[in-house]
């Protein structure tokens, strides 16, 4: 299997989620995974992979982007609503 990391950034002090390309059995995905960093004074070691994630199919992508606008728009619009609560306007 060969993996390539895209992309990562911390999900909080100790989580780390990581994008990656996955090859495996002559097919190609995208992989989404939480990953726990080292402690600390653990030198050398790695970030340990968690079973909290998703891997879908490289054709799926674009559906996923969609998806996250949705969700994204729905928390701007949803953050207007409140702020324009407080405001009484």
């Amino acid at each position: 299997m060969m993996e390539k990391e895209i992309a990562s950034f911390s999900k909080n002090r100790t989580e780390l989620v990581k994008v990656r390309l996955l090859d495996f059995k002559e097919k190609s995905y995208v992989d989404i995974r939480v990953f726990l960093k080292p402690g600390e004074g653990d030198r050398g070691a790695e970030e340990e992979g968690t079973r909290k994630g998703i891997t879908i199919h490289a054709d799926h992508p674009p559906e996923l982007r969609k998806a996250l606008d949705l969700a994204e728009a729905a928390i701007d619009e949803n953050t207007w609503a409140k702020a324009t609560e407080v405001l009484g306007r």
